[in-house]
């Protein structure tokens, strides 16, 4: 049977705090991260005062980089996404006006990162430092 994941409030492992807060312009005082103990790198949530999530980002590992690609495209396909081919191994991108979901491969992890507003700037940049840390 496969471990559950496990949630634990602590600082994202590859994700500085004051950098998130200030790329996103809003305080995020609650950090918590979600893994599987020897898994992937855990997901990190940073989340506001009243609790609602400023930014997220998952993790996820797929079979292979092909795997990895089609499940980034697919996680934005269904709601508007476009191409993005400039960031790791290319993915897509969608922008809402409550919300900014990113999700690349990078080789046979699955990085998303959602955040609270209407931003591709900001996604950006927050993916590409996920991607780049680990």
């Amino acid at each position: 049977m496969p471990a559950e994941p496990v949630t634990t409030e602590q600082d994202c492992p590859y994700l500085d705090t004051a950098f998130v807060e200030d790329t996103v312009g809003q305080q995020t005082p609650t950090v918590t991260t979600t893994g599987i103990p020897g898994g992937p790198p855990p997901g990190c949530t940073f989340a506001k005062p009243n609790g609602e999530p400023a930014l997220t980002v998952e993790i996820t590992q797929a079979a292979d980089g092909v795997a990895a690609r089609t499940a980034a495209v697919e996680r934005v396909a269904g709601i508007g996404g476009t191409a993005v081919t400039d960031i790791a191994d290319g993915g897509g991108i969608a922008v809402g006006t409550s919300q900014t979901v990113l999700a690349v491969a990078d080789g046979t992890l699955v990085v998303v990162v959602t955040v609270n507003q209407e931003s591709s700037l900001q996604a950006r940049e927050i993916t590409q430092t996920v991607v780049a840390a680990v």
